[in-house]
């Protein structure tokens, strides 16, 4: 059964998919012409590097559950509301996709959204 796979390369994530029968594992990345299937270690050194405890602390470079794709989605769905300027619904989204997939960089975006509608009340704050 194929499974996806997420990278988080500080703000910009990076996803690719893994094939993981329970024999044998392998990683698919189609973003480029044809497909690569470059070992974990490769992602470990691109698009940045990243040393083993941010591999542990973000559950990177391992199979998804079901419940993780579906938070990779829900969070994915919070970039999107967060780059509209829909903040209030991105914190939400963000919410969600820690209780699917708990990692110190699901708490991060929930972070950066607070701050980013902290400025944007006291904007509105200020302007009145």
């Amino acid at each position: 059964m194929a499974k996806a796979e997420r990278r988080n390369t500080g703000s910009d994530p990076f996803n690719y998919s893994r094939w993981d029968d329970g024999k044998e594992v392998f990683n698919m990345e189609a973003c480029c012409p044809g497909c690569d299937t470059h070992p974990d270690e490769y992602y470990k050194n691109w698009p940045q590097k990243i040393d083993d405890e941010e591999v542990e602390l973000n559950h990177l470079l391992q199979s998804l559950t079901a419940s993780e794709e579906l938070g990779l989605f829900i969070e994915t769905r919070g970039h999107c509301l967060y780059d509209a300027d829909r903040i209030p619904e991105a914190q939400i989204m963000y919410a969600h996709a820690y209780r699917l997939m708990p990692a110190q960089v699901r708490l991060a975006h929930m972070d950066v959204a607070l701050r980013a509608q902290h400025r944007k009340l006291k904007q509105e704050v200020n302007a009145e």
